[in-house]
Parts: structure tokens; C-alpha cells; sequence
């Protein structure tokens, strides 16, 4: 049930990444989709008054330099094993295998006991 309950979670989330924070536990490089990063990016005065607690608004994680340095390095792997693989680069696709491999954790994670 806890599977399930999670996945309709993600399911009806509609965010990149919308995952459940236990997901996140045994996937760390899932946060690396997390939206906090746009912010940063895109609109660093306002993850500053977010991460400062200016505005009335909670995120699921707060990037650091070494983090944002670490999710740098992920996305040029990714890229490069996409490009590697035939595939045209899209962070979408990078998305989508790294839920997969999220998915996979939390069915060995819950699962391995009935296998």
C-alpha cells in the first residue's frame, strides 16, 4: 500500500520531481530535478528570500554550491551517456531513466523480503 499511496502521489503531483521525501532517501540523485534548481538559476533573488525565510514558501531541498556543483557534474554524465547511447541530449529523458532507477530502489527496498 505504501507503493502505491506514493506512486499516486507522484502520479498526481504533476512536478518534476514531485517524488515522496523517502524516495528522494534512497535515490539522492533524484533532487537533482527538483525545481529549487530553476530557482536558483533562473530567479536567484527569489530562492534567496525563499531559503531565508522571507517569503511564505517551504521547498523540498535548499542547494548549496557543492550541491548545485554536484548536480552539474550529474547532468554532464548524463548528457554524455545519452549522446554515448545514439539519443539527443534532453533532461527530460535524464528525468525519466533516473525515476526508474528510483522506482527499482523502492521495489527491491520493499519488495526484497517477498522475492
Amino acid at each position: 500500500m505504501q507503493i502505491v499511496t506514493e506512486f499516486e502521489f507522484f502520479a498526481r503531483s504533476c512536478e518534476v520531481p514531485g517524488v515522496v521525501d523517502r524516495w528522494r532517501w534512497l535515490n539522492p540523485s533524484i533532487q537533482y530535478f527538483d525545481t529549487a534548481f530553476d530557482l536558483v538559476d533562473c530567479a536567484p533573488e527569489v530562492y534567496e528570500k525563499i531559503s531565508m525565510g522571507l517569503k511564505n514558501l517551504k521547498l523540498k531541498c535548499y542547494p548549496t554550491e557543492g550541491i548545485i556543483c554536484e548536480r552539474n557534474l550529474y547532468f554532464e554524465r548524463a548528457k554524455h551517456e545519452q549522446e554515448r547511447s545514439g539519443r539527443t541530449y534532453s533532461k527530460e529523458f535524464a528525468f525519466q531513466e533516473e525515476l526508474r532507477e528510483t522506482l527499482k530502489w523502492v521495489l527491491r527496498n520493499d519488495c526484497e523480503k517477498y522475492v
